[in-house]
């Protein structure tokens, strides 16, 4: 959907939504239901300056009207207006000064999780260390390991400092998505197809502790995913004490998107941990009230 001269580059942040309706020339007893429909920013603001990228899952409603407009329109553009950008996130605070962040996601509510968490990713790649600090841990290397490097330097076209740095960046980036755990849950693994996509687009492979639940049935999945797959519902209980376990002294940021009965669980699991003295920031992301 292309940006307006209102909501372009570096005027929204990731985790921020619009309201979606249809302008009034275009409105018909069938589409004005959908006035003022929230919908997460998908992608992030850097990506693409030129365009937003909306995620909607057909259901009854609004999302079923949406469709039908893009069916009827034979391929032709369709007019909407949007209001925007909304949402908390532009006062969240600095998420990276937590020791570990838990997101979890259900079905489309990762529209809002998954932006965050890519921007944490995307930046491990300003990690930039300085020769001199980049000299100092090397030291202490043998020389048949010093050898090998400098060999590989001359390989690569590449000097000895510019291989440095990049381990450094590397080490950098595995430091930061240690801090990170996702979880979604999703009915088939067609429904996360663009999300792990993006991911992959952007880092190259599926962090480590990305799991994702699929608690639809498996014959349903026609998509091939890089990503190790669960069949059933999270176990919400282990999946917090596994992140709380850590440490004793790690500070927790949690952030929840998806049906509200995911929320009650993550929120009375996480709570214990807070009983216990545990430092914890919370946000719960929702679109009723």
């Amino acid at each position: 959907m292309p940006a307006t001269a209102l909501l372009g580059e570096k005027t929204y942040r990731p985790g921020q939504h619009v309201y979606l309706s249809r302008p009034s020339s275009y409105e018909t007893s069938s589409t004005s239901v959908f006035h003022m429909n929230p919908f997460s920013i998908a992608n992030l603001p850097l990506e693409d300056p030129s365009c937003i990228e909306l995620i909607a899952r057909e259901l009854d409603g609004s999302t079923k009207m949406i469709a039908e407009a893009a069916r009827k329109s034979h391929g032709d553009s369709l007019h909407f207006l949007l209001e925007g950008p909304y949402g908390s996130a532009a006062q969240f605070p600095d998420l990276l000064s937590y020791d570990h962040i838990l997101f979890v996601a259900g079905g489309v509510g990762a529209t809002f999780t998954l932006p965050i968490y890519r921007d944490l990713l995307r930046k491990t790649g300003n990690n930039h260390n300085s020769g001199k600090d980049s000299a100092t841990s090397g030291a202490g290397q043998d020389n048949g390991q010093a050898r090998h490097r400098i060999i590989a330097s001359h390989l690569s076209g590449k000097t000895t400092t510019e291989l440095k740095s990049q381990k450094n960046d590397e080490d950098a980036k595995s430091l930061i998505q240690s801090k990170l755990s996702f979880i979604w849950s999703v009915r088939t693994i067609d429904d996360a197809k663009w999300g792990l996509d993006a991911i992959q687009q952007q880092n190259g492979s599926i962090p480590e502790d990305f799991e994702l639940f699929v608690t639809g049935n498996q014959k349903e999945s026609q998509a091939s995913i890089p990503v190790a797959t669960v069949y059933g519902r999270p176990r919400v209980k282990s999946i917090v004490e596994k992140v709380f376990m850590r440490s004793k002294s790690q500070r927790v940021a949690v952030l929840v998107c998806g049906p509200a009965a995911l929320g009650r669980d993550v929120r009375r699991e996480v709570g214990e941990w807070v009983w216990k003295g545990r430092e914890v920031w919370w946000h719960e992301e929702q679109f009723s009230w």
